[in-house]
């Protein structure tokens, strides 16, 4: 990071690219959200008790996604503000790095290849090592984080016990 925020010269710029920075770390050092989906209705309902300690789990993880998806838009769209500053959606700025980096196959950061096939793998029938572009993986993932922020996204649930 040290060395990156040496490309962009503008004021300011060092403080930016130490916060987008910190948004990384906050993502990556998440390990847990707590959660109790559990509802109290006097010992009546024992059944119900399953349910919702498979509801919880279900919470917790798809919460914990959620937080971490939210650090690494931020993260993001702070890293394209600085490299891409006229550029207002970051799945242009995304798409523009990929054909330039399609170019230079040996300028690949180390682990970019492996980080662009998870990413493709959320994409709709993305497969590792198909031809969906990370560009619009990204756009997709930030699309389910806006979905989600807004309260349009659905609540996931258990369908059945088989789901416990």
């Amino acid at each position: 990071m040290e060395h990156a925020s040496a490309v962009t010269a503008l004021p300011g710029a060092q403080n930016s690219w130490d916060t987008a920075y910190k948004w990384l770390r906050l993502a990556q050092g998440l390990r847990t959200v707590t959660f109790d989906m559990s509802y109290d209705d006097g010992g009546m309902c024992s059944a119900g008790l399953d349910f919702d300690a498979v509801w919880t789990e279900m919470m917790e993880e798809w919460q914990q996604r959620q937080v971490r998806l939210g650090y690494l838009r931020a993260a993001l769209e702070g890293f394209v503000r600085l490299l891409h500053p006229d550029t207002t959606e970051s799945g242009l700025a995304i798409e523009a790095a990929e054909q330039r980096l399609h170019h230079h196959a040996d300028a690949w950061p180390v682990h970019a290849r492996a980080v662009a096939d998870h990413l493709r793998t959320h994409a709709p029938d993305g497969v590792p090592g198909a031809g969906t572009s990370v560009a619009a993986a990204v756009a997709q993932a930030i699309a389910l984080h806006e979905m989600a922020v807004r309260g349009r996204a659905a609540i996931p649930e258990p369908d059945s016990d088989v789901d416990g």
